[in-house]
């Protein structure tokens, strides 16, 4: 499945989140999705809020491939070496 929409790639990192999430009262709010200069990920961008409501400091960045949907985190995809891909 090609990923050819920042909608799609939307949706698909939300659903990467929400089954990855073990800690519920924490809360992923949309920011954006910008392509990634390389064209191979779009990345999905989302604040993070703690249970108390506070901002935490930095985003979380989700990557998902455009030829297959693959959805990672950016940190997994740097310990994987997938960015150079």
């Amino acid at each position: 499945m090609t990923i050819q929409s920042a909608t799609q790639a939307q949706e698909i990192a939300e659903r990467y989140i929400q089954d990855g999430a073990t800690q519920t009262d924490w809360r992923f709010e949309f920011v954006e999705v910008s392509k990634r200069p390389d064209k191979v990920f779009w990345a999905v961008i989302f604040d993070v809020y703690s249970p108390e409501n506070t901002l935490v400091d930095g985003p979380v960045v989700i990557l998902v491939r455009k030829r297959d949907g693959l959805a990672i985190s950016l940190q997994d995809a740097f310990e994987q070496n997938l960015i150079d891909e």
